[in-house]
């Protein structure tokens, strides 16, 4: 994401609007390739075009793609791969293209983001899928030239890493999370999705998201093929798409689990949105035949408002989201940071002082002013790294001539940060320069 915004900026792009016009670009091909997804397994084309409009107004995904983040753009890799990968299972005679397009579009998508290993892996799965008939030699040779081809971006990151004194990817520390916890925000975050971003009750949140499993199993039941209904000829073709959806969301559980990263909620999870709304109406798809070849087309008019309705909470949401931030402001550059006690106190500061805050992100962006640094030890409190940190950041304070500032916001979500009452069991010496509401302002010295 960084080397996209610098080459436009080699250009004369400003990184800002580089970032915007990124996302837009974005945001459209995402809601085009998923009209293309739906059309493909979707037999009628409101359906598809529905799952369309569900992306484009869809006000957890407005959120996501608002910010320069990462995701946007590996959004969009991940649906393009899936339908490469549907266009491999289809078109033997053109396999070595397509090979070719899903090594690019999955080591593209790592350079993006980490997550992108689930995209490299996805490629190898429907591989052998393909030429599960054709012998052994077949599926090696394909599996070897495409990771081969798809290896090529990865290993250039991963040497970099290596080449800066870094881990393969980068500084990581060890996972606080639990597995109810894990489950526990993906089920939130699911929940928030079928209730199209809307803020109601957590009872009925909750009877929401049953009521849109219900549909679910309903739909596979009436789908799956018995002794009088044989199976559909192109169900081998959603290999692609359900495994895109349940290997990215297994990568994220055992990343959770093993990385101390940001909890499961939509932006990480927002690449399986588009997939998933297609797999909601693929489900939905056979309940609708079935009920007009049965005569009973008010079950199918039940299904068309409920989808109309979801559209219309969905659309509401996203224009109230977006009417909020362009009156107040986004995150770090909204008023309510800006003009906050917590910036005000980071200003009386000396200009050239050495500052460390549990919000050096926040205090950067509100006030452009450098440098901010984040709190000593910014890994898990009584790891390995942690006493490693604090050890240097002693050293620090104690070498210098002036104070060292810590600028520290309660209450402090960021639980994997030192706080000043740990500094000061370690030995250093903090006195109050400034208080203003929830924000203490701290003078450390040896």
């Amino acid at each position: 994401m960084s080397a996209t915004l610098a080459l436009g900026a080699k250009v004369g792009i400003d990184p800002g609007d580089g970032a915007r016009w990124l996302n837009a670009l974005a945001f459209g091909a995402l809601v085009a390739l998923t009209f293309v997804l739906a059309r493909r397994h979707l037999r009628r084309l409101w359906l598809a075009v529905g799952a369309a409009v569900a992306v484009a107004w869809a006000a957890p995904l407005m959120g996501v793609f608002s910010e320069a983040w990462s995701e946007p753009v590996f959004c969009v890799l991940a649906v393009a791969l899936v339908l490469v990968l549907e266009q491999l299972l289809a078109d033997r005679e053109r396999a070595l293209g397509w090979l070719v397009a899903a090594a690019l579009l999955a080591s593209v998508g790592f350079t993006f983001r980490y997550a992108g290993l689930a995209l490299l892996a996805l490629p190898v799965l429907v591989i052998g899928v393909a030429t599960r008939r054709v012998g052994w030699r077949v599926a090696v040779a394909r599996t070897l030239t495409y990771l081969a081809l798809a290896a090529v971006l990865p290993a250039w990151v991963i040497s970099r890493n290596l080449a800066d004194g870094s881990s393969v990817f980068g500084p990581r520390a060890s996972s606080i999370e639990t597995l109810g916890g894990v489950a526990h925000s993906l089920l939130v975050t699911v929940r928030s999705w079928t209730l199209a971003g809307q803020d109601v009750s957590s009872a009925l949140g909750w009877v929401v998201l049953v009521g849109a499993v219900a549909v679910v199993a309903l739909g596979v039941a009436a789908a799956w093929p018995d002794d009088r209904r044989p199976a559909a000829p192109g169900a081998i073709s959603l290999v692609p798409l359900v495994a895109l959806v349940g290997g990215y969301v297994a990568y994220l559980v055992v990343s959770e689990l093993v990385t101390n990263i940001n909890a499961i909620d939509t932006r990480l999870l927002s690449p399986v949105y588009a997939p998933a709304v297609v797999l909601f109406l693929l489900a939905v798809d056979p309940l609708v035949a079935g009920s007009v070849r049965g005569n009973q087309r008010w079950l199918a008019a039940c299904f068309a408002v409920m989808v109309g309705v979801w559209l219309v909470a969905s659309l509401a949401e996203s224009a109230a989201r977006v009417h909020q931030d362009a009156e107040e402001g986004q995150g770090f550059a909204s008023p309510s940071w800006v003009d906050s006690s917590f910036v005000a106190a980071y200003r009386r500061l000396p200009r050239d002082a050495r500052v460390y805050s549990n919000y050096a992100d926040g205090l950067y962006w509100a006030t452009g002013r450098q440098p901010v640094n984040d709190s000593p030890a910014a890994v898990p409190y009584r790891s390995a790294g942690a006493v490693s940190e604090l050890g240097a950041f002693r050293q620090l304070v104690r070498r210098s001539r002036e104070p060292v500032y810590l600028v520290w916001l309660r209450p402090n979500t960021r639980t994997y940060l030192v706080t000043p009452e740990q500094l000061a069991l370690s030995g250093l010496h903090l006195s109050v320069r400034s208080r203003a509401g929830d924000t203490t302002v701290y003078a450390v010295r040896g």
